[in-house]
């Protein structure tokens, strides 16, 4: 198959076949370990790879009715319309639609796999639904700023029969909609680099059967390399502070990038925290300074940000005041992606950024180099010829009709404008013209770097427009250029005045207002600043944008003496009047340094200096002239000595080499197949790959592919071979009690934590209590998993009491005004968007505190302050699914800078017979191990969601999570449970819940609030044990003590009857007269015994005696009968309700100082007498 393989292969499939998940297992083979030739390497992966594509293919159909869509306006053949296989099409597409906000706006981009459909399908088979129809198609090029896009068929869709289906949808005007797949443009590259026959070298090497790839080589000296050409890389990288592991790194790989004799690949082993990225940033800007072409390279856009920033700071604490060299770097890339116009730091590296400045500013041939120096040349050599032009163009200008539709008239009237004028344009000399287009695109960035040329007299507008220039050498920034106009303006009392205007003419303007020509005085200063000013902003942007291999730091020295004489040849005019002026500058005119005429005149001799060295600038420096964005994007490329970019978008820089050096950072997420792309690079010779092997892998959609290992690593590959690591064995991110288990578990202890780490001051106590430290494990036992509509997972339970956790550290942020980062991580989808819809953008507003939700698998590389790991498992069996890979649980464990907070279920963990049964044995032994429902707040949290879930059961149980630990036993009838089902208000039953909860931990109310029972006017025997507590309003509980048998003892307990209306309550209270009618005095009084433990009501025991015994027979049989008349008035299973003996009473009667006849309070000393 052809580079259009895949693609075509894709485009073949029909509707039976994208839904076929058998389609392709039967011819994909696992990748072996070893392989008897390079082609059979390279073919072992393409049968993965088509079905890895065609699980991306199921997934999009499988969403497509939630997929994004646009609307088809008009299409047309296009011309490079080919059969029989090119079928192109130029399509005009409406305004992305959203479907009412039910869909995702589309913009189509190159390799879209797309659908042309006649409706918007709610369901997969709605598209087979006559006569209905679906048509396949490419996008090749993505969508224009005029809504056109290209697309690619594998037959034509415009014809007669049934190829002319879309042709005859147009013609009865109805509906046409483009509906996104999927994108296939990494896969393609990754088929090409497959099918391709470019550089071979170092794959080679990686297959030979005893192959030292990563050894050093024999040929090549360290000491003859480090005491030559690298040494001022070496004393430079010795200011950064880099550890031994680190420097060893990089030093191992700048040695590699000199040798000529073998091909290498060599490992940096990079655990999380241990300062990965800085040793990138570290090597990568050792090997520009050792002019070494490099590619750097990573999996993802956020991977590549993360590292030219590193980048960046270091290159730009050397860069000189232009910036002279950043043109060396490039950030190649998609700007939306990549969100760049976020990121002001990278915009001066940026790729498309770069190429709109050096087109305007300097590779225009109107408005770039050649004709800023050109333009000032001519000028400085023949400036009267300059300005009679000019007048007579005013000239032109009288003569011409009073309509004012004249274009001329429009544009010379700027500068005719004598007074007014003027001091205007003075004024607005420090601002920068953009064209509308250019200011939507860059924004206010580009305003500093855009060059706005001065055209020809008489064809173009003479208003200053553009930054101006302070100390030419400096290229000043500008408020300094604001300045030093108004400085040159304050001199020139001409422009300000009319007076010696004898050289001007009169014209009408369209105002009706009259205006002069300038006179040459004030025509050659302004003239002479327009083109200084034009000729600094160019050279600025060559200095910053144009590789060093294109503009020497001669070239530059000599570009700010040219500017330092410009800005002396304006001081000078200065001081001239106009006949002076006309007398001296004009007899030179045409005469330059150049031809050895001398001049007494210091106005001259600087004229001729400046003409001088503008054209030895002009002879020397031969910057290219180009038009379209294409050339000045290969011209960039080319020349650079560092380009970042993903590994995927590196194919577009196989005809930009030959390239010295490739860094791939996060090489172990990167399939090794996908590897094959920067790999066969032409000219490359080294290899380094940055990466952590126990760290997450590449996501493979297919389990087919997964089995067939297509998501193995090159890294990883090249580590089974035996070949060794530099380990990167210092982390400066955790806490220690964070970084201790998975150093154990994955790391086999070879990392050690840093001096910044184990500080006292890293500890953050950021919420009270021991639960909350630098490590907790948080058994969330009452956890129910459940899935989403997409089989993914979910624990409501673990979002309410994350969403608590994530308010008070809010709290405690805004109380404190510390910064704090929070990151919320779960390995599934579905609670990561239970969480997003908990907690919403509720903290965005706050510079100091942050929230980042995110998967586990999406959090890789991303660290924060605190973590909290929602691990949703919870059920008997011990089932965790891929929960239990260790890879994915490293990145889970190592996110965390202060704190790590997991939530779980410890039982289910522990079963799972997997690392987590480790964690959760660890978090036990090191006294890390918590219940939730010991703390309050998470408590009520939790049981509010389990309410919400209808599980009330659970929590109406005397061993719930509401009542663990708490002082009394309790015993709640059918009756409250009926009750609590019937309540409708969530408000209502938490409160509800929670007075339950005081009750049961002792806490009771006052004796004024306890005096309900009077206006009810209950006089029967219940008056004397039912309490009446409000919940709401006129809603009540009615609650009693009551007395139950345990281990040999007879012990108080809590009997909750119902929650009712007021004017429910005498009908109960009547029907538990004729329970307690069966009490004996004895048992009446003992369930009225109080004993109070500060402030707290507690429980009283009484150990069992014979006459306890019989009693309790007798009472028994009671207790049995009242419940068979009144069900609803559940007394409990094991109630033993027994009257007090009473030899009791009599045998420690002197004992009961306390007792009080109305409620028999004891104190807390005599509770067990």
């Amino acid at each position: 198959m052809g580079s259009n393989g895949l693609s075509d292969l894709v485009l073949s499939w029909t509707l039976h076949d994208a839904f076929n998940k058998s389609l392709y297992s039967n011819k994909v083979k696992e990748v072996p370990e070893t392989f008897p030739s390079i082609q059979h390497y390279l073919n072992s992966f393409i049968y993965p790879l088509i079905e890895e594509t065609h699980a991306d293919m199921l997934s999009g159909m499988i969403g497509l009715p939630q997929g994004p869509i646009c609307e088809i306006s008009k299409i047309w053949i296009h011309g490079d319309y080919k059969p029989p296989k090119n079928f192109l099409y130029e399509i005009e597409v409406k305004a992305a639609l959203d479907d009412q906000g039910r869909r995702e706006i589309y913009k189509p981009q190159g390799g879209d796999i797309v659908l042309l459909s006649s409706i918007i399908p709610m369901s997969v088979s709605d598209l087979s639904k006559p006569p209905r129809y679906y048509f396949p198609a490419m996008i090749v090029r993505g969508e224009d700023e005029e809504n056109y896009i290209q697309i690619r068929a594998l037959k034509p869709i415009m014809g007669e029969g049934d190829d002319g289906v879309v042709l005859e949808c147009l013609k009865k005007e109805t509906h046409l909609y483009v509906l996104f797949l999927i994108n296939i443009t990494t896969n393609m590259r990754i088929w090409n680099a497959l099918h391709g026959e470019n550089n071979m070298n170092i794959i080679k090497m990686l297959l030979q059967a005893d192959s030292k790839v990563g050894d050093s080589c024999d040929n090549c000296s360290l000491r003859e390399v480090f005491d030559g050409p690298a040494k001022r890389s070496l004393a430079k990288l010795n200011l950064l502070g880099m550890n031994a592991s680190q420097m060893d790194a990089v030093l191992s790989s700048i040695a590699a990038s000199y040798c000529h004799h073998k091909n290498s690949v060599k490992l940096i082993w990079g655990p999380p925290g241990t300062g990965k990225t800085k040793t990138v940033a570290a090597l990568v800007w050792a090997l520009i300074s050792l002019k070494s072409r490099t590619i750097t390279c990573a999996p993802t856009n956020i991977a590549v940000l993360e590292v030219a920033t590193r980048l960046l700071i270091l290159v730009r604490g050397e860069l000189r005041q232009d910036c002279y060299g950043l043109g060396d770097i490039v950030l190649s890339g998609d700007r939306e992606r990549m969100k760049i116009d976020d990121r002001d730091d990278l915009f001066d590296v940026f790729l498309d950024f770069r190429v709109d400045i050096l087109l305007k500013s300097c590779f225009d041939p109107l408005e770039g180099w050649r004709h800023c120096i050109n333009s000032l040349i001519w000028f400085l050599e023949y400036p009267r010829t300059e300005y009679d032009l000019y007048l007579q163009n005013i000239k032109k200008e009288k003569e011409q009709d009073d309509s004012g539709k004249s274009e001329q008239e429009s544009k010379i009237k700027g500068e005719a404008k004598c007074v007014q004028i003027g001091i205007n344009e003075k004024k607005k000399a420090g601002k920068t013209n953009v064209d509308t287009k250019t200011k939507k695109q860059w924004r206010c960035k580009e305003k500093s770097e855009v060059h706005v040329g001065y055209a020809k007299s008489g064809s173009e507008d003479h208003r200053c427009g553009g930054n101006t220039i302070g100390k030419a050498g400096n290229l000043s920034s500008k408020k300094g250029e604001k300045k030093e106009y108004a400085k040159k303006s304050r001199g020139n009392k001409n422009m300000e005045t009319m007076e010696g205007c004898d050289r001007g003419k009169e014209i009408e303007a369209e105002d009706d207002k009259e205006v002069c020509a300038l006179t040459f005085l004030e025509f050659s200063r302004q003239e002479l600043f327009k083109k200084e000013r034009n000729l600094s902003l160019c050279i600025r942007n060559m200095c910053k944008h144009l590789p060093t291999s294109c503009l020497s730091l001669t070239l530059v020295e000599t570009m700010n003496k040219a500017l330092a004489l410009l800005e002396a040849l304006s001081i000078a005019l200065q001081s001239y009047k106009n006949e002076e002026l006309e007398n001296d500058f004009i007899q030179g005119d045409g005469v330059s340094y150049k031809d050895g005429v001398s001049s007494t005149s210091l106005l001259n001799d600087i004229r001729d200096k400046c003409i001088h060295i503008l054209k030895f600038l002009r002879s020397k420096c031969d910057v290219p002239v180009m038009m379209d964005k294409r050339s000045a994007r290969k011209y960039c490329l080319s020349n650079a000595l560092l380009i970042f970019c993903t590994a995927s978008s590196s194919a577009k820089l196989h005809e930009m080499g030959p390239f010295d050096m490739l860094v791939v950072d996060e090489a172990a997420q990167l399939k090794e197949c996908e590897s094959a792309i920067p790999l066969r690079i032409p000219g490359l010779r080294h290899a380094i790959l940055i990466g952590d092997e126990c760290q997450l892998p590449a996501l493979i959609k297919s389990q087919i592919s997964a089995d067939a290992k297509l998501g193995r690593s090159l890294f990883q590959r090249v580590v089974s071979l035996g070949q060794p690591k530099h380990l990167l064995n210092i982390q400066y991110r955790m806490h220690p009690s964070i970084s201790l288990f998975p150093n154990k578990e994955f790391y086999n202890d070879q990392i050690f934590d840093a001096s910044n780490v184990v500080q006292e001051s890293y500890r953050k106590h950021l919420l009270k209590g021991k639960m909350f430290g630098p490590y907790s494990f948080i058994n969330v036992s009452y956890g129910r998993e459940q899935f989403d509509d997409y089989y993914s997972r979910k624990n409501m339970v673990e979002v309410a009491v994350v969403s608590e956790l994530v308010a008070r550290l809010y709290k405690v942020s805004l109380a404190s005004k510390e910064k704090v980062s929070v990151g919320v991580i779960s390995p599934y989808k579905a609670q990561v968007f239970a969480l997003e819809k908990e907690i919403g953008k509720k903290y965005d507003k706050n510079d100091n505190f942050s929230v980042r939700i995110r998967s586990v698998d999406g959090f890789q590389g991303g660290e924060d302050d605190v973590i909290i790991l929602s691990t949703v498992r919870s059920n008997g069996n011990g089932s965790v699914g891929f929960l239990s890979n260790r890879q994915r649980t490293n990145v889970a464990l190592t996110r965390a800078r202060h704190c790590l907070w997991i939530l779980g279920n410890e039982s289910t963990l522990v079963n799972c017979n997997s690392v987590w049964t480790k964690l959760v044995l660890d978090a036990k032994h090191r006294d890390c191990l918590f219940r939730v429902e010991d703390d309050d707040k998470l408590a009520e949290a939790m049981a509010g969601a389990m309410m919400k879930l209808g599980h009330i059961g659970e929590l109406l149980d005397s061993d719930s999570l509401l009542f663990r630990g708490a002082k009394w036993k309790i015993i709640i009838g059918d009756g409250l449970v009926a009750s609590f089902m019937k309540l409708k208000d969530l408000e209502t039953q938490k409160k509800l819940l929670f007075l339950l909860k005081k009750l049961a931990s002792g806490w009771r109310n006052s004796r004024k609030a306890r005096s309900n029972l009077n206006s009810i006017s209950i006089n029967g025997t219940s008056s004397q044990l039912v309490e009446l507590y409000n919940v709401v309003g006129q809603y009540y509980l009615l609650w009693t003590v009551d007395i139950v048998k345990e281990d040999k003892k007879y012990t108080q307990v809590l009997k909750f009857w119902d929650a009712l209306q007021l004017h429910e309550i005498p009908k109960l209270v009547q029907q538990l007269d004729f329970v307690f009618g069966n009490y004996s005095v004895n048992t009446m009084n003992r369930c009225k015994y109080k004993c109070v433990e500060r402030a707290l009501e507690v429980p009283l025991t009484w150990e069992i005696d014979t006459v306890a015994v019989s009693s309790s027979s007798t009472h028994d049989e009671n207790s049995q009968w009242l419940s068979s008349k009144l069900p609803s008035l559940d007394l409990g299973e094991g109630y033993h309700a027994v009257p007090p003996p009473s030899r009791l009473y009599k045998e420690n009667k002197g004992k009961f100082k306390h007792l009080r006849k109305d409620h028999h309070l004891l104190t807390w000393k005599e509770k067990n007498v």
